[in-house]
């Protein structure tokens, strides 16, 4: 009988679990939103903000990162680049849906208004699925002349 219930414990245990809200590319990017006021005062949430963003975005905010310790002489952390609100929207969602394309996604965002409409890219990670919000490319640095 104790077998029994084992058995039935190991079967079920997995069909309770839930699957991670990154597990989709809606989930993401609802994680995303949420957590778009988070900002300098929550460094925790600045923190969990920046671990829902995908390579590109990462990128270009280690680069923004390394450019700002140079000039301000003290360590910046990528995660500190990212403005409070960015990436987010300024309404409330009423829906979210995605169209997948293998390992990349377009999220769509809509809110009660006509113009109340935001597209977001995702990409799958080995992580789940990641935020790659519109961010403005990093300015290429004049180069000096040596002469």
């Amino acid at each position: 009988m104790m077998f029994a219930r084992a058995a039935l414990c190991v079967v079920l245990l997995p069909a309770c679990s839930r699957a991670p809200e990154d597990a989709t590319p809606e989930g993401a990017v609802t994680l995303w939103i949420d957590r778009a006021d988070d900002g300098r005062d929550n460094i925790e949430g600045a923190k969990a903000r920046f671990e829902l963003l995908g390579p590109a975005a990462r990128d270009n905010l280690d680069e923004r990162a390394d450019r700002a310790s140079k000039s301000l002489g003290k360590r910046v952390e990528p995660f500190e680049m990212l403005a409070i609100g960015a990436g987010g929207v300024r309404f409330h969602p009423r829906s979210i849906t995605s169209e997948t394309h293998g390992d990349s996604a377009v999220v769509t965002v809509i809110g009660n208004g006509a113009r109340e409409v935001a597209k977001i890219a995702a990409v799958r990670t080995r992580e789940g699925w990641r935020v790659e919000p519109d961010l403005p490319p990093t300015p290429t640095q004049a180069k000096r002349d040596a002469g």
